[in-house]
């Protein structure tokens, strides 16, 4: 089971290769004023409305430590996980234990012979799962934007690039 999961999940490294100017520049780009909406800090509120939004009971942390716990203490806790947040994105760094996951395999029928009558999931930390979802709340703001639907240039991109 470990070498299908192994096989599965990918392997640890990979090198991407770098992006040629010409891709960039061939399609559209943002604004300035859309540049500078990604960057912009996210206030308590973003936070809380994110947080709030990940079900109560979905799945335990590797903390052991749900989302309806973060709910039931926000007054007490809500400051601490608001200056985590922010802490990420201003300083780039997060702690080692807020990026820990643990891979869950749940069976798919009742009847299990394979490795493949397993769906993994992972159970990432609260906090990990808010700056998922505030990251993706600002990229959902400004992609359409930058999502090139010229299908020729797709093509040309993808034929220089084997893609």
């Amino acid at each position: 089971m470990t070498s299908f999961y192994k096989d599965l999940l990918g392997k640890n490294e990979y090198h991407s290769r770098c992006v040629d100017p010409w891709v960039m520049e061939a399609g559209p780009s943002l604004t300035l004023e859309q540049q500078l909406q990604l960057c912009k800090p996210f206030n308590k509120n973003d936070i809380k409305h994110v947080l709030f939004s990940i079900p109560n009971h979905k799945s335990l942390c590797p903390d052991g430590f749900s989302s309806g716990f973060y709910k039931a203490c926000w007054d007490d806790i809500g400051a601490l996980v608001c200056n985590a947040i922010n802490e990420f994105f201003s300083e780039g760094h997060l702690p080692n234990f807020f990026g820990q996951t643990k891979l869950i395999l749940l069976p798919k029928t009742i009847n299990l012979e394979r490795a493949q009558d397993f769906r993994p999931i992972s159970c990432c930390n609260i906090v990990h799962k808010c700056i998922t979802k505030l990251i993706c709340s600002r990229l959902k703001e400004v992609l359409p934007h930058i999502i090139d639907k010229d299908k020729e240039l797709l093509k040309k991109v993808g034929s220089c690039y084997s893609i």
